[in-house]
């Protein structure tokens, strides 16, 4: 490590102060410049998102595009699924207030597929053999190389809060670095994901499905949003890696006031019909494994292994930092379980603050906590039942 990088590092704090002043300017970045540049003629409001694929999130029905200078965007559209890392896309798209942009037409994407792209993001974490970037109102994973790791090699790589340009290789299972390189220092960067809950003054985001971020909230900075909820962060960056909260909004908030999104016939897909997450034949996603919330059920869903297990709550842990507790209902038995079980669970929001069992299965066994309880609402009803079966005789 430099003597310059070494002496950057503690600048952070100061650079943070600063940089609130300019937040939502600097949280825009260079993608909001690069869409500016190519405005649409004839059309104030719209501009010409186009790049290479990099990742993709079909839940939040984002696609995360880098263009040849490795500038992230972040497309919305319906019908995310459908397009794979490498694809090249373009699209006619307006911004949105969180600095995603919505397709407003058509997304085309040529013929072949890029198979490799630059990156240029900030560095949120290192676990797992993955880095977790943010970049483009994103935050998504990069692959490492396996490599035989040394304390002089580690000292080199990128820390958190490094701004990082990546060199990526492109496949079915997302990008792979095969080269990243510190350019700078963030004092502040957006983290986006589901809102796990908060307590002792510690807000807990997952992020990239399997990554989990703790954050410090301080006392003058007001968290409302709910267990499951789909969140943004800015958050500022400080000593050693660590954030601290500076706002965090709900996504559904944000869709309200940007307006209902979709293609040009209003539907949401690439032709106004209405899009849909059906995957193209013979694509593959990325790992299953993960977490993901269901906004319509107020549900969310975790596939992963058991960490900890007892009758009264479950633990699965979906990555390096990510895991989920939900409590058992007393009228639900989990005792066919155990610890280390790969399991599918899904859980409901209690409350706004804490995940209820719903279901989990593995390849063993399976328990549906509603299930049982309509079957004990059903023997609760049978001795009524008698009772009016003897009065009608």
């Amino acid at each position: 490590m430099s003597p310059a990088h070494q002496c950057a590092r503690p600048k952070r704090r100061a650079l943070a102060a600063a940089a609130l002043a300019a937040a939502a300017t600097a949280v825009a970045g260079p993608a909001a410049a690069e869409a500016d540049a190519a405005r649409t003629n004839g059309d104030a409001g719209a501009v010409r998102v186009a790049g290479t694929v990099v990742a993709k999130d079909a839940a939040r029905g984002t696609v995360v595009t880098a263009s040849r200078t490795g500038t992230v965007t972040t497309l919305r559209t319906a019908s995310a699924a459908r397009y794979r890392v490498g694809q090249r896309i373009a699209a006619r798209a307006s911004a949105r207030p969180d600095g995603t942009y919505a397709a407003s037409g058509a997304v085309t994407h040529r013929r072949g597929t890029a198979t490799s792209a630059r990156v240029r993001a900030t560095l949120v974490q290192r676990a797992g053999g993955r880095y977790l970037v943010s970049a483009g109102s994103s935050t998504f994973a990069i692959r490492t190389r396996g490599r035989t790791g040394t304390t002089a090699a580690a000292a080199r790589a990128p820390q958190v809060g490094d701004v990082v340009v990546a060199d990526v290789r492109l496949g079915a299972a997302g990008p792979t670095e095969t080269r990243i390189t510190q350019v700078g220092e963030a004092a502040m960067l957006e983290l986006e994901g589901i809102f796990l809950g908060a307590s002792d003054d510690v807000v807990r985001i997952a992020v990239a499905r399997r990554g989990e971020i703790a954050i410090a909230v301080p006392t003058d900075v007001q968290v409302s949003a709910r267990a499951g909820d789909e969140v943004e962060a800015l958050v500022s960056v400080g000593d050693g890696g660590t954030f601290t909260l500076v706002a965090l909004t709900r996504e559904d908030d944000e869709d309200e006031e940007a307006g209902a999104g979709g293609g040009e016939n209003g539907g949401g897909g690439e032709d106004g019909s209405g899009g849909g997450a059906d995957h193209e034949p013979g694509t593959t996603d990325d790992d299953d494994r993960g977490i993901d919330f269901d906004a319509e059920d107020g549900e969310v869903e975790i596939e992963g292994t058991i960490s900890a297990l007892a009758a009264t709550a479950v633990t699965v842990t979906a990555g390096p930092d990510a895991s989920v507790t939900c409590a058992v209902p007393a009228s639900v038995s989990v005792s066919a379980f155990a610890v280390g079980d790969e399991v599918e669970m899904e859980c409901r929001v209690v409350e706004g603050r804490t995940f209820e069992l719903v279901s989990i299965e593995s390849e063993r066994a399976e328990v549906d906590a509603d299930d049982d309880e309509a079957d004990d609402d059903d023997q609760a009803d049978d001795p009524d039942d008698e009772e009016d079966a003897d009065e009608d005789d």
